[in-house]
């Protein structure tokens, strides 16, 4: 099942998690989410972004900084 997750924390950065996309495909589903909350302090990428099989989820953690 592909999901994205937002985790707002107190300090108003937000977590974006991403699962269930295989591959860089996640970046295109988390670039314009990434573009309207702020710009992205930074990234973390699990094994299975590595993998090239459709069978593993992916799971990308973003940490991002919002516009004032």
């Amino acid at each position: 099942m592909e999901t994205i997750e937002f985790i707002i924390r107190p300090d108003g950065r937000v977590q974006v998690q991403v699962q269930g996309i295989a591959s860089a495909a996640c970046t295109q589903v988390s670039h314009p989410i990434e573009q309207e909350l702020g710009h992205v302090v930074q990234r973390e990428w699990t094994a299975e972004y590595f993998q090239t099989t459709h069978t593993q989820p992916h799971h990308q953690d973003i940490h991002i900084h919002p516009h004032y």
